[in-house]
């Protein structure tokens, strides 16, 4: 997802495969850990409450999450791109691609992000029904939760994979 996000948020920003300006240097591993923080603010809670792939032991408001945790991916995430940035930057050589070659491999990874958080309609649109308990024993409604991931996939993700797609479109409409 890492990678899948630094190309979602370097096609936003119409950046280079290397950021060389300094807007680029800093506005890429913000908004890249942004996009990765809006894939975890999607995951999060059914994954937390009703797969119990992971334990908030002290629970959370967001479904069992606490601010906490995205709070440290927004850092943590920024961190690693903020390092990557500025190695990429500092590097002689980029593999040279074709235009047509590197539009294609941001769409492929634009579609991965996308799909990623897609995979959570489904569980919806299937309608489970019940209560799951957290760890801090707060009881949550499945569909509750179900829905309220669907709603925040379509304004964060689905958003954010549009608006990538649409920049990539007129890029290639302008060249």
């Amino acid at each position: 997802m890492g990678y899948f996000s630094w190309v979602v948020a370097g096609t936003l920003l119409g950046a280079q495969a290397r950021p060389h300006r300094t807007l680029e240097l800093i506005a890429l591993p913000v908004v890249a850990a942004f996009v990765m923080t809006q894939w975890d603010v999607v995951i999060d809670p059914p994954e937390a409450t009703i797969s119990k792939a992971w334990i908030w032991h002290d629970g959370g408001a967001h479904f069992g999450v606490p601010l906490s945790n995205y709070l440290g991916w927004l850092l943590t995430s920024w961190l690693f791109y903020q390092a990557f940035a500025l190695y990429l930057s500092r590097r002689r050589y980029v593999l040279a691609q074709s235009a047509e070659q590197a539009r294609a491999l941001r769409l492929v990874a634009i579609l991965l992000y996308l799909c990623s958080g897609l995979t959570h309609v489904t569980p919806f649109l299937i309608g489970q029904s019940g209560e799951v308990v957290d760890a801090a024993n707060h009881v949550w409604r499945v569909a509750d939760l179900r829905e309220t991931t669907v709603v925040i996939l379509l304004f964060t993700m689905v958003f954010t994979s549009v608006l990538a797609a649409l920049r990539l479109a007129t890029d290639a409409a302008d060249r």
